[in-house]
């Protein structure tokens, strides 16, 4: 298959942790934080609106697919922190579901995209019975609905950082960098598993 893998992600923190994992990454170039043989990395910071800044505009000549990495909040206590999980049904608050054409072939979750942190475990409740979604965060909304217009195929994969019994506040604890660390590792075989030649 011709073209590179875009990943994205809304921290510089889980960006450097994909390169780390990474054979012969590099910086850049610019607009891109790194690249590797057949992928790059954009770091397009935290939100919808930052998302959609860095994307719009972003060529995507020679880019096949472009995927979404980073963290999640769990709704439930189903998912612990640190578990690695592929979103290919995307809900927004406006009750719109947004489905991947593509499978990794990781255990699979829906997600709901919220404008700002969900830190209150009562609010995280209330989500999960009025939207049934399992997780939250605040770029897969955006991404997706910016990557349809653009007409390229997408997948979003999020590791989980907190529950509703204990919701995670930035920055990034050492216990988050840990299982970040390691999930890059299984996203990054899946990506390579499913899109590289063998």
């Amino acid at each position: 298959m011709n073209g590179k893998i875009l990943i994205v992600t809304a921290h510089l923190k889980e960006a450097k942790l994909l390169a780390a994992s990474l054979s012969g990454c590099v910086s850049g170039p610019l607009p891109y934080r790194y690249s590797a043989p057949g992928m790059v990395i954009l770091v397009a910071g935290q939100g919808e609106e930052s998302l959609r800044r860095s994307l719009v505009s972003l060529p995507l000549t020679g880019i096949r697919v472009l995927l979404l990495f980073g963290t999640a909040g769990s709704l439930t206590t189903v998912y612990a922190p640190g578990m690695v999980l592929e979103c290919p049904w995307v809900h927004t608050l406006e009750g719109d579901i947004l489905v991947s054409p593509l499978s990794l072939g990781l255990p699979r979750a829906s997600i709901l995209a919220v404008p700002g942190p969900v830190i209150d475990p009562a609010e995280r409740e209330e989500l999960f019975r009025e939207h049934g979604t399992l997780l939250v965060d605040m770029e897969s909304g955006g991404f997706v609905k910016i990557v349809k217009e653009r007409g390229l195929p997408w997948a979003v994969v999020k590791v989980v950082s907190d529950t509703p019994s204990e919701p995670d506040t930035f920055p990034f604890s050492v216990e988050l960098d840990t299982l970040l660390r390691e999930n890059a590792r299984v996203f990054l075989g899946a990506v390579q598993e499913v899109f590289c030649d063998h």
